[in-house]
């Protein structure tokens, strides 16, 4: 019987092994400055380098064997792809933009600015070569740089595609709302989603021709990102876009169950169209309702920090805030329509066992005036008038439980709260105090007033992916989309024109006419005069009714 022939493999004896432990601790205490090969590496050489390589190691302790080949560092909470969910509750942010007065009134403001310019069609560039696909800017260029006088201007069939796109982006709505909606999202969470609807035309050959039709505002509180820790979109799961709505219920692929030849191009066993990956899901009560593509979702945000999956809603810096001034409006509601109890009084000189009694006394006098209506049996009030008689050894003493508003300076904190809210968004806080001639106070309004800055960052955010991501997917590659000119204020003339307003408006009320003022600063006045005539300047020196003794000292000249 022939003996096992000997392995040529070289083997480490004990002394190996200290020494390797003894480099791995000098690694781990951070004093190792030599190589490190690893083992991989070595099982590539022939068999006497290998033997060579651990007697260095042994001998001179230059050089570390790895067992493992060393990768790229990543980061220790590697978990692959998977859906991304904000931090952040997006459901509770967005109804709170929904129903803080503050915050509506700055949406309002910052809407109205950035739509009311409007918007158009521009070209994207006045001559382009059809060879090189230089583009140029000036009208009258002839020649290229490349020496091609092939020019042409931008595509007319283009322009007209994005007239009816602008006109009508989908079938329920246009484009006001479609900005409107889009710039209340990126307001509330910092994130907006368009949808991109396809169609999906059978070709003779049995493939499928894929044209984008309709673009949607989709609901930015249930779309979530479908990728791993480092930004990248996509998952192992695979849905077919002609398949899928017709299934009930969510149907994928996952392409880790596929042959290894199928997964480069995985394809619908049922249609056989090339499969999606996904990127983007619709998530609703836990229940996922919808899939989209890499090219199906286009995601905008103003202030993403990447490789973060979301933006940062600015309403997260100012919840407390607009949560202390509802609860200020709150205590006033509470207090002017059911009541609080204001103070304490103190009834001194008194037992509480007597207090107790004259409380339920007081209890059953009040039960005592309800009756019932013998015909209905609903309960109502007496008519007649009670009087009630309380006997103290001394006078109540009442201990108030909060103070005053005033001296709280609750208006003042409102108004600070209010300010810095403004802040966050760009918009500054105007507060008009308004004198009327015929009433006595002040009566305090407040204004917003959005800065031009602020106004073309929020377009700028819609044009550069309109025209850089969601044009060239409907095939609109030579004009883009571009705001209306912001025009910029003369805040000391428009100062004039107001004060020359009121001061028209204070003259029509002395002269006996009522005067509305609108919301645009629009006068409106009564025909005829509704009270007496109010005399300009009438001084209190005339026909003696400033008493003598009231009147101002004679101031009399020097005799020299």
């Amino acid at each position: 019987m022939a003996g096992k022939r000997k392995s040529k493999r070289p083997t480490l004896v004990d002394e190996d092994v200290e020494t390797a432990l003894e480099i791995r601790e000098k690694i781990r205490k951070g004093v190792w400055s030599g190589k490190i090969v690893p083992k991989d590496a070595l099982n590539t050489l022939p068999w006497y380098k290998r033997i060579g390589a651990k007697l260095l190691t042994k001998i001179l302790g230059n050089t570390l064997i790895e067992k493992t080949t060393p990768v790229k560092p990543r980061y220790i909470f590697q978990t692959g792809p998977q859906i991304r969910k904000p931090q952040y509750d997006y459901v509770s942010l967005f109804e709170l933009s929904r129903t803080s007065w503050v915050l509506r009134q700055i949406f309002r403001a910052i809407i109205g600015e950035v739509i009311n310019p409007r918007w158009t069609i521009k070209p994207r560039f006045y001559k382009k070569c059809k060879v090189c696909g230089r583009e140029y800017q000036e009208p009258d260029r002839e020649v290229c740089e490349c020496g091609s006088k092939e020019l042409v201007p931008p595509d007319h069939e283009q322009y007209l595609r994005f007239v009816q796109l602008l006109k009508k982006p989908n079938r329920d709505y246009n484009m006001d709302d479609f900005i409107r909606s889009t710039l209340w999202y990126d307001l509330a969470l910092d994130d907006f989603y368009w949808g991109i609807v396809y169609s999906y035309i059978p070709q003779p050959d049995g493939t499928y021709k894929k044209i984008p039709r309709e673009v949607y505002v989709e609901d930015a509180r249930f779309i979530y990102p479908v990728a791993d820790e480092y930004g990248h979109l996509g998952s192992y799961e695979y849905f077919c876009p002609i398949c899928y709505e017709l299934e009930k219920g969510d149907n994928y692929v996952d392409i880790r169950t596929l042959p290894p030849e199928e997964r480069l191009n995985p394809k619908c066993p049922k249609c056989g169209y090339p499969l999606i990956q996904t990127c983007y899901v619709q998530v609703i009560n836990g229940v996922i309702t919808a899939r989209f593509g890499r090219d199906e979702i286009l995601h905008g945000s103003s202030s993403r920090v990447l490789p973060e999956f979301y933006g940062n809603s600015k309403l997260i810096a100012v919840w407390k805030l607009v949560k202390t001034l509802e609860a200020m409006v709150e205590y006033n509601w509470q207090v002017y329509s059911e009541g609080k109890a204001g103070s304490f009084i103190v009834f001194p000189g008194h037992e509480q066992e007597e207090l107790d009694e004259m409380r339920r006394a007081m209890q059953n006098e009040i039960l005592s005036m309800d009756r019932r209506d013998i015909q209905t049996g609903e309960p109502t009030r007496r008519l007649k008038i009670h009087t009630f008689f309380i006997g103290a050894k001394e006078p109540p003493v009442r201990i108030p439980i909060m103070e005053d508003f005033q001296k709280m300076q609750s208006i003042d904190f409102f108004k600070l709260y209010t300010e810095k809210i403004c802040a966050v968004y760009g918009v500054t806080p105007v507060f008009v105090s308004v004198v009327e001639a015929t009433r006595a106070g002040v009566n305090p309004r407040m204004q917003i007033d959005v800065q031009n800055r602020t106004t073309r960052r929020y377009q700028a955010d819609i044009e550069d992916l309109f025209n850089d991501e969601l044009l060239p997917i409907f095939g609109i590659t030579d004009w883009i989309f571009k705001f209306g000119k912001v025009e910029s204020r003369d805040v000391l003339r428009e100062a004039q024109i107001e004060h020359e307003k009121a001061t028209t408006v204070m003259t029509l009320r002395r002269a006996g006419y009522d005067v509305e003022i609108g919301d645009d600063w629009t006068l409106k006045v009564s025909r005829k005069p509704v009270r007496d005539v109010m005399r300009w300047y009438p001084s209190r020196l005339e026909e003696g009714k400033v008493p003598p003794d009231q009147r101002p000292p004679k101031i009399e000249e020097d005799e020299e």
